[in-house]
């Protein structure tokens, strides 16, 4: 059970808190910032200033934090409330009229103008705007660049330990493993090892409501000596790309998060207090100890020993470089294979009667029941490789991946899919296409998702594709009311390109905010509308460059 007690400084929210996302906790190549407080799926819950302050900062955009504010306290301390539906009157009209003379939605400002805030004023209420659903994104920073953790300003009594749930021993060439301990196994674990090694680890500090958020520290003994230390103390903004090194991505993002207790590539990371490269041990039995504790210290510790050899064969392959003929199945073309594997060259090892291990490249064909499809086996080292799939193109740079990696790809047509998704990277490599007028390069996932017209960065592999939307946009009014309009707009596949929305209300531009998550737009007049009819007119552009230009009259009673 957790119960806290505030401090000096007030809550945000003064509702029962309870954090869904914790301090330094993994997203895709970059470290959380701060802490999510729930609202309880809920759109509207008053924001209140934890202490005395001016706005030092006022943000305003379709993505990322979404409508944010930032409280400089008397202390030089920054504040930061994002994801707001609004911000108090006074604020909200200032940014209101900054919005209008700019004839841009986006805003990003230092005001001119100050606001002083008092300790307990209203600042804004909650919202989903930006990145995620409805919940309310708190940070506290010491600098422009340096968030630290909020919990040394916050205290509260957790009784709950954090939980070490997996550790894992990899080749630090390949990122092969060569042995796993999980929780549920019983005795004291021996793991198995050539040198070099990398250790992993599954930890976490569980909530009474069910989320798991980062240890507050981790440490690794080696034959008692300290080996690997971080602490989920500060954070640098101008440091995010240590987030890939840090944690290992090539599970699931939103899943549990393997933390890599080594620094391979030899970045700055800044929970990061303590790391080897790698593991170098001489042959023979060694023991460690491994612990994760959260703030208030309690604890979770797992000792091991670990047996270092010579040479050992991999505990199991990963999914990514085994190949069951009878197994391996190709969802997104909707393909299960079946049939005998015909291997083109000799770069694969039978392992036994239906599983081929790659160690090389090749060209590999499956037949299925209805098509033949054609498999390419690839070997990405960490100076990086260029591959040309067709009409799409996978640039890796130098300096993108943690270790080597291997990698399949199934072309059909202009659509090719890129295997394992997520990939050990600290970098966003590249996606590249020949595109001709109204082409583009889309990503899957859960539907397709425009990238760029010819050449544009992503942070996982996947399905890939070019193209072609000749469709403009489409939209439809939800809700026209005197103190707020809501329109839906879709678009055939491209998306809208919310750098290019203008909504016009009886001949004048009005900000409109677009919520790409629920595709709708939504305008809220600082006043009520007059009753009667008023005149719009709606400008929308696809990411492809189809255009929407549509008027008309809506009647407000």
């Amino acid at each position: 059970m957790v119960v806290w007690f505030i401090c000096s400084l007030l809550l945000p929210l003064r509702i029962q808190p309870i954090i869904t996302s914790g301090f330094g906790e993994f997203r895709l190549l970059r470290f959380h910032a701060g802490i999510d407080f729930s609202t309880h799926k809920r759109i509207g819950l008053p924001v209140y200033a934890p202490t005395d302050g001016v706005v030092y900062r006022v943000k305003a955009s379709y993505y990322g934090y979404g409508k944010a504010l930032y409280l400089m306290s008397q202390d030089s301390l920054i504040f930061v409330f994002a994801h707001l539906d609004r911000f108090n009157p006074s604020i909200e009209r200032y940014v209101y009229k900054l919005q209008k003379a700019h004839r841009r939605y986006y805003l990003d400002i230092y005001p001119d103008t100050e606001f002083i805030i008092n300790k307990g004023d209203l600042i804004g209420y909650t919202g989903e705007s930006g990145a995620g659903g409805p919940h309310l994104h708190f940070e506290i920073r010491k600098t422009e660049f340096n968030p630290i953790n909020p919990y040394f300003l916050y205290q509260f009594v957790d009784t709950i330990p954090p939980c070490i749930s997996e550790i894992r021993v990899l080749d630090y060439h390949t990122g092969r493993i060569y042995d796993v301990w999980s929780r549920n196994q019983s005795g004291s674990p021996t793991l198995r090892a050539s040198s070099p090694f990398v250790i992993e680890a599954v930890c976490y500090d569980p909530t009474e409501f069910g989320y798991k958020n980062p240890p507050y520290k981790i440490e690794l003994y080696c034959d008692d000596k300290l080996a690997f230390l971080a602490i989920h103390d500060t954070l640098d903004y101008r440091k995010q790309l240590g987030s890939g090194v840090y944690y290992e991505n090539c599970a699931h993002p939103y899943g549990e998060k393997l933390i890599r207790l080594a620094n391979p590539i030899g970045i700055d990371i800044p929970v990061v207090k303590k790391a080897p490269k790698w593991y170098n041990l001489p042959e023979g039995i060694h023991d460690f100890k491994l612990s994760a504790e959260d703030y208030y210290g309690n604890a979770d510790t797992v000792m091991f020993k670990l047996h270092v050899t010579p040479t050992i064969p991999v505990h199991y392959p990963d999914k990514w470089q085994i190949f069951n003929d009878m197994k391996l199945s190709f969802t997104y073309f909707g393909t299960y294979v079946s049939g005998k594997l015909h291997i083109e060259g000799t770069n694969l090892t039978q392992l036994d009667d239906t599983t081929y291990f790659l160690h090389g490249e090749g060209k590999w064909y499956i037949n299925t029941p209805h098509s033949e499809l054609t498999i390419y086996g690839f070997i990405i080292p960490p100076e990086g490789r260029k591959l040309q799939l067709q009409r799409v193109t996978l640039i890796v740079p130098e300096g993108t991946l943690v270790h080597r990696v291997n990698i399949f790809a199934i072309i059909t047509g202009d659509t090719v899919a890129v295997y394992p998704k997520y990939v050990p990277i600290y970098r966003k490599p590249y996606i590249a296409g020949v595109t001709h007028p109204k082409e583009g390069i889309f990503v899957y996932e859960r539907g397709w998702h425009f990238i760029a017209h010819d050449t544009g960065r992503v942070v996982t592999l996947g399905k890939f594709s070019i193209l072609k939307d000749t469709v403009p946009p489409r939209f439809e009014f939800v809700t026209t009311t005197r103190d707020k309009i809501v329109i839906h707009v879709t678009d055939n596949l491209s998306g809208i390109n919310g750098d290019n929305i203008a909504f016009y209300l009886d001949g004048g531009w009005e900000p409109i905010f677009y919520d790409y998550d629920n595709q709708l737009l939504i305008y809220r007049p600082l006043e009520p509308l007059t009753m009667g009819y008023h005149t719009y007119r709606l400008v929308l552009t696809d990411n492809l460059g189809n255009v929407l230009d549509t008027t008309g009259t809506v009647y407000f009673k």
